[in-house]
């Protein structure tokens, strides 16, 4: 079953306001501080909820905050939108095996790979998310 729903309308303009407010909650989650840095990111989705870049990062805090449930919601939308994204597909892959969904992590790396993932660049995001 493909988890990917469309998402209406383009992705949001990444504008300076919000590389600001992106780069102060990966500061606050780099300081343990996982709820304000999910605050923030909350604040940015609500004005870009099509945009793969910010739920990318919902769904990073959110696993590694252990709201593995969560970051799914967010890290499904960010792969809908870009598939072959081996960040996205890394921490996705992640946060199923956290969750012990073992054959959806299988099926997102199959999937992925046919929408042209490189293996490589898979590893290198791997490497460094676990």
């Amino acid at each position: 079953m493909d988890p990917c729903q469309p998402i209406n309308g383009c992705a949001g303009i990444m504008n300076a306001t919000t590389s600001k407010l992106i780069y102060d909650a990966r500061r606050a989650s780099a300081d343990g501080r996982f709820h304000a840095a999910a605050t923030i990111l909350l604040e940015v989705f609500r004005h870009n909820p099509s945009d793969p870049a910010i739920a990318l990062e919902l769904g990073i805090v959110m696993r590694i905050a252990g709201d593995p449930a969560s970051a799914l919601e967010y890290l499904t939308r960010a792969y809908c939108a870009d598939p072959a994204n081996a960040q996205i597909v890394a921490e996705l892959v992640l946060t199923y095996h956290d969750l012990g969904s073992h054959t959806e992590a299988s099926q997102i790396l199959i999937r992925s790979l046919n929408h042209g993932l490189q293996g490589d660049d898979l590893s290198a995001y791997l490497s460094q998310a676990a």
